[in-house]
């Protein structure tokens, strides 16, 4: 009897190890299906339009960048194509990254040259984390190295800044990265129905103050415009040899 008691205890620990690695299986199968059940992160397509004024580009731009501030973790892709071979879209590519730098999001930002198109001229994609980007008939699209040993605008904003792409704080990086360089503030007066040149340059001085540049860094120069609105132009200039 006591041989009989001993291989029953063994017969019962046997049938809990069996019930046990059942349990794992089960729920090791559970959890498979549960990942092979879940939908795989897809890249989103925002927005896409054909071509239109700067003002309604920079509204759908802005939306892009709503859109991605809910989805922190997403990249963003945007594909601007040209309506004809000989219009490079340019202007609307420096748009787009110069909005997304003034909200301190470039590194987010990919920019393609896409192939020409008389209808969608624009696509702005999100690309969550383990998305692939969508397939691109087009090349990526960077702004070149810039020459800081001399002088040369780095940019220009006219009083009514219907399509800007001055970023003040991209001036005052580039500034503080080569110790003794200034900016030229080169203001030009329009026609007799522009605004003065006094309230223009004030305005831009305190932007460019608050951006970073200090007051002693910036000098103003004053000209007659060639165009009918008061303009300015923001030279870097390279500290003196």
């Amino acid at each position: 009897m006591l041989y009989s008691h001993y291989f029953i205890d063994d017969l019962k620990d046997r049938a809990d190890l069996v019930r046990r690695g059942v349990l794992v299986l089960f729920c090791a199968l559970l959890l498979v299906i549960n990942i092979a059940g879940q939908d795989v992160a897809k890249a989103v397509v925002v927005s896409e339009f054909g071509f239109v004024p700067c003002g309604h580009f920079l509204s759908q731009v802005d939306l892009f960048i709503h859109e991605l501030k809910e989805n922190r973790n997403d990249r963003a892709v945007a594909i601007i194509s040209p309506r004809s071979p000989n219009r490079h879209p340019f202007p609307w590519l420096r748009v787009t990254l110069s909005r997304f730098e003034n909200a301190g999001m470039e590194d987010r930002l990919q920019l393609f040259v896409g192939p020409q198109s008389i209808t969608i001229n624009t696509q702005f994609w999100r690309i969550p984390p383990g998305a692939s980007p969508p397939e691109i008939d087009g090349t990526l699209w960077t702004t070149s190295e810039r020459d800081t040993t001399k002088p040369f605008i780095f940019g220009s904003e006219d009083e009514n800044e219907i399509c800007p792409t001055f970023v003040p704080r991209k001036l005052a990086e580039l500034v503080a990265d080569n110790p003794g360089s200034r900016v030229h503030f080169v203001v030009k007066r329009g026609d007799r129905h522009s605004i003065g040149t006094k309230g223009f340059s004030e305005y831009w001085i305190e932007r460019l103050i608050e951006a970073g540049i200090p007051r002693d860094r910036i000098r103003i120069f004053y000209s007659k415009s060639e165009h009918g609105l008061t303009y300015g132009e923001f030279w870097f200039v390279p500290a003196k040899k």
